[in-house]
């Protein structure tokens, strides 16, 4: 799993029966994952001759020995977004490692600054698509995508995007859905009245509005009080602004400050790091990141609420500053 992490995702890959096999690939930089370490564990599970989960396969069809999960355009909770050699490269180890690329690309239209179609390909168009050099029959990525982001989080309403028929068709084999068919399949003849409708559109043009409104007053507001030393990321798109707290050990560990935060008097709801940590197999040092970050997210409050709630938040790091002698 690429790191940090969507907090949940973790915890259905645990279910599935493979938490002893889950490691980190760690943002080596903002858009940027450190895909050396990514293959040199590509290449020493190959070599290990590891046997897979104690969990049965039941269907027939392609398995693949290995499945990264990443979310590569405004990421949560990074809000990063991968460059377009990060996913070429992503996409030629799967191929090389026999591995399933499981993306969730569900902000991608949600593009502040630029249009949309000027973003990177998707991973799974870049399977299939016109730059698919060597990508040949099967395929190697699986897309998830999400109207909830778009239309409101009740809808539950979204499509599996696959490298190819083959891949799309066995996906589409299991019990499941051959006893109960779509999930949603009233919301699904709603939502396709909309999407038909120009609707959706409207809708993305009105959010991209708001939300750039709303991540400018998250930055200025963040640029103004919090320490120096701090980074901010994100912002860009989608939902998620990443803030990383100075490194040189003057500040309590955002655990804590998160705590604190959504206490009285502050009531400000901010996740820490922590929340975005893989729980690696490899049983791995906490990453020095972990105790740093924190996530905020533009997509409920206004952008008078969102500037009160920033200076709250920055009030509260500013208290628990560990040194305050040292000079900020």
């Amino acid at each position: 799993m690429t790191s940090p992490a969507y907090f949940l995702a973790a915890r259905i890959i645990q279910d599935a029966g493979y938490g002893d096999r889950m490691y980190a690939v760690e943002e080596a930089s903002p858009s940027h994952l450190d895909l050396d370490l990514l293959e040199t564990r590509l290449r020493e599970l190959r070599d290990d001759d590891l046997q897979n989960s104690g969990v049965p396969a039941h269907l027939p069809g392609k398995r693949f020995r290995n499945v990264l999960y990443g979310v590569p355009t405004f990421s949560n909770p990074s809000g990063s977004t991968w460059t377009p050699a990060t996913r070429q490269r992503v996409l030629d180890l799967a191929r090389q490692y026999d591995m399933l690329i499981v993306t969730d690309e569900v902000y991608d239209l949600l593009s502040y600054d630029h249009p949309p179609e000027s973003d990177p390909l998707r991973m799974v168009d870049l399977d299939h698509g016109p730059d698919a050099a060597g990508g040949v029959g099967f395929g190697n990525c699986v897309s998830n995508f999400s109207f909830s982001k778009y239309l409101g989080p009740g809808i539950r309403c979204g499509f599996i995007q696959a490298s190819s028929a083959a891949m799309a068709a066995q996906w589409a084999a299991g019990g499941a859905n051959h006893s109960g068919g779509a999930t949603a399949q009233m919301t699904s003849y709603f939502i396709e009245r909309i999407v038909a409708s120009g609707e959706l559109d409207n809708v993305i043009t009105r959010l991209c509005r708001e939300y750039a409104d709303r991540s400018r007053v998250i930055r200025d507001a963040l640029q103004k009080d919090l320490p120096r030393g701090s980074t901010i990321a994100g912002g860009h798109g989608g939902y998620f602004i990443w803030v990383t707290l100075p490194g040189d050990g003057r500040y309590k560990h955002t655990e804590e400050i998160a705590k604190v935060a959504a206490g009285e008097p502050y009531n400000v709801l901010a996740l820490a790091g922590k929340n975005f940590q893989v729980p690696s197999g490899g049983n791995e040092l906490e990453p020095d990141w972990v105790k740093r970050t924190l996530r905020l997210s533009l997509s409920w409050e206004t952008s008078s609420q969102i500037s009160q709630g920033v200076r709250r938040l920055c009030k509260v790091i500013a208290d628990s500053e560990l040194n305050p002698e040292m000079t900020r």
